[in-house]
């Protein structure tokens, strides 16, 4: 007895797929109400993720215990979010112990001070040469540009002394930008 119940429902499904296969109006609505589902399902998580990340990024941008001048005026509160100058021993302090922390060995730096003319800002450029595997000394790049926001990698350079050497010597350049 379940066989025939089975059977007519698939011979109702059947002739409801052939009414809507002859009702073009049946496709959009069907169409409309697959892309609503779709934007309820996956886009609307996803919107909220994508804002959780923002809001998370923003926070981490700017460290909690910097701080922050805030004025109204959109250029000054731009620039108030820079660190002021007096930060510059501790961040290059950090600078050192990320390089500490990736077991890099760091040769020698040179640094110069350049004031940017017609902003409050000042640029402290710093010259490394860094010695340590390759890998390492990536690691230690992308997580200095990522933990000091007001850090810029402005060159590069890498050398081996030999080819097939595990250790690389990179000699990079970088900018902070502070207030004065």
């Amino acid at each position: 007895m379940a066989l025939p119940k089975a059977r007519a429902r698939i011979v109702d499904l059947q002739a409801n797929l052939w009414l809507i296969s002859r009702h073009p109006l049946a496709w959009g609505v069907l169409g409309l109400g697959l892309v609503l589902i779709l934007a309820l399902t996956v886009l609307s998580p996803a919107s909220a993720r994508y804002a959780a990340l923002q809001a998370e990024s923003v926070s981490a941008a700017i460290p909690v215990d910097q701080e922050r001048i805030v004025t109204g005026d959109p250029l000054a509160d731009f620039y108030g979010q820079f660190p002021s100058r007096a930060s510059l021993p501790g961040t290059l302090a950090k600078l050192d112990a990320l390089i500490h922390e990736h077991g890099l060995l760091r040769e020698r730096s040179a640094y110069r001070d350049t004031a940017l003319n017609e902003t409050p800002l000042m640029a402290h450029d710093v010259d490394m040469f860094v010695r340590g595997p390759y890998p390492d000394v990536r690691k230690f790049l992308i997580r200095a540009l990522s933990e000091i926001p007001h850090l810029a990698l402005t060159g590069v350079t890498f050398s081996r002394s030999q080819p097939g050497d595990p250790e690389v010597e990179m000699s990079s350049t970088w900018r902070l930008y502070l207030r004065d």
